[in-house]
């Protein structure tokens, strides 16, 4: 009872808090103000930090995305900018665009760059920039993009044009003009041109219009400076139709859009078109007049700040609370004040309990009403009567309570009717009279404990389930991955615990995939809509896998509480669905016969080949065993074939004639396989008629040919014959002219001196009439007259070796062989007045000449000097022919002049011999190596001199002989 009166005497205690005590928690107050607020101004630096990444990442993704856009559309331009076809073809209906053909070649090459690329318009304009052709009929009037397709003509350069709006229909375009041309020379010039209208709703516009993340305000825009404003170039989120019509004057620089037109990059703060406080960020967009920005209003970016702020503020109010509560707590502990005013009368179960022996102290009615006793019977009890544990456990407990400031246990407890209840129990010690006590305050638990016990069994089974489905599950938030069952650590290589936490990013092929999954997926997710995608996943070791993602979040209204994604491997079957696809695509397009057979003889599947050949339908082929489309003689063949291919799994080259649904036939030779597991057949067949037929009359033919091959054997042999006689008559004629041409010479040669022996001989008269003629006179005239003789021997010698024929190569040096065949004609050109150069010197004899061991050759010499002088004897009748052409003072002007140059090209010896007669007459420059074809008037010329020169120089010596005009006549060259 002293117990008892000690709680009473609690209950009737003043409540008064002493100063200590409120200076300590106004100290205690402060102290949790500052922490607020530096918390506060941490928390809102980070959310600041982690809009402006995210409005410069937006900002430069998209203008990365935008600049491939415009690197794929310039590949695409100059692919067709350099496609000469179409450039001859467009040049070719540019100057007769009557041409029907061409038209429609044209325009179907048009319509099929149209659609492929899904463009608004393609067409075709001239070298005045107007279009002439387009996959619009009638032709629409594109004057307004003239300055730019006659741009793209003068700089022969593709120009990309900007957005325009169409002055007809208002709708919205980029134009693209390239230049076309018909060669790949430096200097060529455009013939025309195409133009693609590019439709920017296509990809532009949903490009700028996407946002990554859920979000209210936060937008991109497009923007250049059109005059004096900055001009809008895409619709907005807050305003319609502003696309290419609303303007901003350049003087309105409080708005973040007008500063990033005149050039300022970055962040920046200020008001938009609504006149809305925003955060912007903006980057110019690379070899465009565009600046693309990323903004989001300020209110946005600052509620979560705002819900910091208000949590900071609530979070400070209840902590100065709890402090003060502490505090008075702690003095109505002390005091036990608190105790008579709401003990009896909490609603929830409450003891009082002496921590020495256990005893139960006190109870609330709500106590009484939980256990079944009443609170007098439970004065009289202990806490271990109620508690299944043991005394000892018990009372280690309450010491634990007492001694370690533990408040929390679960218990189990008896009630009054014997059943046992799951119990909370919250307690805390509090003083009387300077003795402990023990406050404990008891929640049933027991249908908690049954739910937590049944949920965990859910979670243990769940987790079953989802380490043992065939795909992989994750729960990500924030891209971040808060759990993975193992199917899916497995499927990438890690281990479960190596990838909580870790960013999605890991598993993408690369970031663009990244991005792009971020910003279509998870738009999706924000509409309450499953996302649904196939991409390329990379997993640890570096390989790539195909994946199937499904994802659904968990909130749609609030996506940072997470979604779930399950991810299907499905690499093989995208294999077989490749394999597959590429099979019946070679099996549509195939010109042979595929199809799918059963082991009964009936066909399963054809493909478009089988019916363009035997001209049934499918249908038609498929309703009946194939054998009944057999020759009835290959019958028993194919039959026959078929079961050794049951038995075999094969057919290789099978020939057989199949009926035509018109009665014609039709010899097929088949290729089959059988795939015992799936039970059918594949086979092919290519349609082998005219290769059969082809056959038969090769074979009669042959038999033909056998019969004309003895008669031909012996016409050939005579045509042989007849040949080498006219080859024999040709060399003779062409050495009969050479010896004509050296009969001249010798002439020539032979004149002077002749002329000097008759001048020596009637000297000897007149030395004798004078008496002059003495023995010193006579020695002095012989003497001069041997050495005329001796000259006119050597000439003999000369022309003689000539003509000596070649029957062996020797080595010798080429500039001396072209020496001595000038000095043979030197006199007769002389005596024509023509002047002769080797070398780029004057030439009179043999001793102008130099040998050169670098020109020196192994071949036959004399044929060699035979090619030389031939070609020099037309150059003289080429030069005095022309000079009999000339008159007055062309003639009296004209000298006649024949340059002969050797050198070292490569690892060839080069004579070129030029003349200035004239040179060749073009219609004929291609037949004067032709034998009997002669230019010179009829009864000058033979036409075998070149024709043996051109045999000598490329068969028998293996060299190279060419003709080709200069300015002032012919020049003749030879290698070798």
């Amino acid at each position: 009872m002293t117990d008892s009166k000690n709680i009473q005497a609690l209950r009737t205690n003043k409540r008064e808090l002493p100063f200590p005590l409120v200076f300590i928690f106004l100290i205690l107050s402060l102290i949790v103000i500052i922490a607020g607020y530096s918390y506060h101004n941490n928390y809102k630096k980070a959310a600041l930090d982690h809009t402006r990444a995210e409005l410069a990442s937006v900002c430069n993704l998209k203008v990365n995305d935008i600049v491939q856009w415009r690197k794929e559309r310039f590949k695409e331009a100059f692919y067709i900018s350099n496609n000469l076809f179409r450039g001859s073809q467009i040049h070719t209906f540019l100057n007769d665009p009557a041409t029907t053909a061409i038209k429609k070649e044209l325009t179907t090459y048009l319509l099929m760059n149209k659609d492929a690329y899904e463009h608004k318009e393609v067409a075709v304009f001239d070298l005045k920039g107007k279009v002439v052709l387009s996959t619009i009929e009638p032709v629409n009037n594109y004057d307004q993009h003239i300055e730019l397709a006659n741009k793209a003509i003068e700089t022969k350069e593709i120009i990309f044009g900007d957005l325009h709006r169409d002055e007809k229909n208002g709708e919205i375009h980029i134009g693209l003009f390239i230049p076309m041309f018909t060669s790949k020379e430096k200097n060529r010039h455009p013939i025309g041109g195409i133009m693609l209208l590019l439709d920017p709703n296509k990809f532009l516009y949903p490009l700028i219009k996407t946002w990554p993340v859920p979000s209210k305000t936060s937008e991109t825009v497009l923007l250049r400076q059109d005059g004096n404003d900055a001009l809008y170039l895409n619709d907005l989120n807050n305003m319609k139709n502003t696309a290419l019509s609303l303007r901003l004057p350049l003087t309105q620089d409080e708005v973040p859009a007008v500063q990033a037109v005149k050039g300022k990059e970055g962040f920046i703060e200020g008001v938009d078109y609504r006149n809305v406080p925003v955060l912007t960020f903006n980057r110019r967009i690379p070899e465009t007049p565009w600046v693309l920005i990323s903004k989001t209003d300020l209110s946005e970016a600052y509620k979560p700040i705002n819900r910091s702020s208000l949590n900071t503020m609530a979070f400070v109010i209840v902590a100065i609370l709890s402090t003060g509560l502490g505090i008075s707590l702690y003095s109505r502990n002390k005091k036990a004040a608190f105790y008579s005013s709401i003990f009896h009368e909490l609603k929830t179960t409450a003891f009082v309990i002496d921590p020495s022996d256990g005893r139960i102290i006190d109870a609330n009615i709500a106590a009484s009403t939980f256990y079944g006793w009443s609170i007098e019977e439970l004065t009289k009890m202990k806490i271990s009567d109620i508690n299944t544990l043991g005394a000892d456990k018990v009372h280690e407990e309450m010491e634990s309570a007492r001694t370690q400031n533990r408040n929390y246990f679960v218990f189990q407890h008896r009630m009054a009717d014997g059943s046992v209840k799951d119990v909370e129990v919250y307690s805390g010690p509090i003083q009387t009279d300077g003795k402990t006590l023990l406050y404990s305050i008891i929640h049933d638990v027991t249908d908690r404990k049954t739910f937590e016990n049944r949920l965990a069994q859910l979670m243990h089974e769940q987790r079953i389930i989802l380490d043992n489905l065939a795909i992989g599950v994750l729960f990500a938030k924030d891209r971040k991955i808060v759990w993975a069952n193992n199917v899916l650590a497995e499927m990438f290589g890690y281990t479960e615990a190596e990838l909580i936490g870790e960013d999605t990013k890991r598993f993408y092929a690369d970031n663009d995939e990244y991005m792009t999954i971020g910003l279509e997926g998870y738009a999706k997710l924000a509409e309450g809509e499953v996302y649904k995608e196939e991409c390329l996943m990379k997993k640890r070791d570096g390989t790539f896998i195909s994946c199937r993602l499904i994802a659904q979040a968990i909130n749609a209204e609030n996506l940072s509480e997470g979604s779930i994604w399950l991810l299907e491997d499905i690499t093989e079957r995208k294999i077989l669905e490749t394999e597959r696809e590429q099979f019946f695509k070679f099996f549509v397009t195939s010109a042979d016969l595929m199809l799918i057979a059963d082991p009964n003889g009936a066909f399963i599947r054809t493909n478009p080949a089988c019916t363009e050949t035997l001209g049934y339908s499918e249908a038609e082929l498929v309703s009946k065993p194939f054998i009944d489309f057999v020759h009835p003689d290959d019958k028993q063949a194919t039959l026959d074939e078929m079961a050794r291919q049951l038995r075999k799994g094969f057919t290789l080259n099978f020939e057989n004639r199949y009926i035509c649904k018109d009665g014609s036939l039709r010899w097929l030779s088949w290729r089959a396989a059988y795939n015992i597991t799936e039970g059918i057949t594949y086979a092919t067949a290519r349609d082998v008629t005219e290769l059969k037929t082809m056959q038969a009359a090769l074979h009669r033919r042959t038999l033909q040919l056998e019969d004309l091959a003895e008669s031909l054997e012996k016409r050939v042999r005579e045509e042989v014959e007849e040949r080498r006689r006219n080859e024999h008559i040709l060399i003779q004629q062409s050495k009969m002219a050479a010896m004509g041409e050296m009969i001249g010479a010798i002439a020539h040669q032979w004149r002077q001196p002749l002329n000097v022996l008759g001048l020596l001989v009637q000297s000897i008269g007149d030395l004798y009439d004078y008496g002059e003629l003495n023995k010193q006179r006579i020695t002095e005239v012989v003497n001069k007259s041997m050495g005329q003789i001796r000259f006119m021997s050597r000439t003999i010698d000369d022309f003689r070796n000539f003509f000596s024929p070649s029957k062996d190569k020797t080595e010798f040096d080429l500039s001396l062989a072209v020496a001595d065949v000038l000095t043979l004609v030197a006199a007769q050109l002389k005596e024509h007045n023509i002047t002769t150069k080797l070398n780029g010197k004057p030439f009179v004899d043999t001793r102008d000449s130099v040998a050169c061991g670098e020109l020196m050759v192994t071949t036959y010499k004399n044929e060699f000097e035979q090619v030389i002088l031939n070609i020099i004897n037309n150059a003289k009748d080429a030069i005095m022919e022309k000079r009999n052409n000339l008159q007055g003072e062309l003639l009296y002007n004209y000298n006649g002049a024949i340059e002969v140059t050797l050198s070292k090209e490569q690892e060839r010896t080069v004579i070129r011999i030029e003349d200035n007669g004239g040179g060749i007459p073009e219609g004929t420059m291609n037949r004067i190596f032709e034998p009997y074809f002669t230019t010179k008037p009829e009864g000058k010329g033979t036409g075998i001199g070149l024709y043996m020169a051109k045999i000598i120089i490329e068969k028998n010596i293996g060299g190279k002989l060419s003709v080709k005009n200069t300015g002032k006549g012919a020049e003749f060259t030879i290698e070798v």
